[in-house]
């Protein structure tokens, strides 16, 4: 890690605290639904163990990819960082620049948020998508066990599809939306002038 920048090593400490945080999520969600998993039978349990693997294998992919993800938003930050072409003399050295500035720190804060929310998200389309599939088988079999609504079920289909989407805009474009904040705080900070 010598060498490299603070928004790289800032980026790189935050994916691998995300990945660490998934695993444990997993963690957790397995131990919540161990009962469920034993006495389940059917989608539904399925569901749960495939929600939990998915979290657990997020979180082991992103501790391994942290190098990489950091690469691609301390790059990103660079290009944001490009000095101005402006005539400096020579024998003034240049101004020391900020390692990190607060365009480059929300777009890391908002990557970290937007991967929680995508995998969270996933994880919840999957639960879901099994309680669903198990709803279904139970309705056509002879026992009438008293179930929630279909209803119920398509509207956690639709909230987790849309965290997965949220999650996915937060991750990819979290440079332009830092980049839309900053120009939306400067044109509000900016004094304007009256007309006479």
């Amino acid at each position: 890690m010598e060498g490299r920048s603070w928004t790289w090593k800032t980026s790189f400490v935050a994916s691998r605290i995300l990945a660490v945080y998934l695993v444990i999520h997993a963690l957790l969600l397995a131990g919540n639904s161990a009962s469920f998993l034993v006495i389940e039978r059917g989608a539904s349990r399925w569901a749960a163990i495939i929600a939990i693997l998915v979290l657990a294998a997020a979180g082991i992919e992103l501790w391994l990819v942290a190098d990489g993800i950091a690469n691609r938003i301390a790059g990103a930050a660079d290009e944001l960082d490009l000095p101005q072409e402006e005539e400096e003399s020579e024998a003034t050295p240049p101004a020391p620049r900020s390692s990190i500035d607060a365009a480059t720190a929300l777009s890391i804060g908002l990557t970290v948020l937007g991967i929680v929310i995508l995998v969270d998200g996933l994880a919840a389309l999957i639960l879901a998508i099994g309680q669903l599939i198990q709803i279904e088988s139970t309705r056509v079999s002879v026992l009438r066990i008293s179930r929630p609504p279909l209803t119920i079920y398509v509207i956690s289909l639709g909230t987790a599809a849309l965290r997965i989407v949220a999650g996915a805009w937060l991750t990819f474009g979290s440079q332009d939306i830092a980049g839309f904040l900053q120009k939306l705080r400067t044109r509000t900070s900016e004094p304007t002038t009256p007309n006479t």
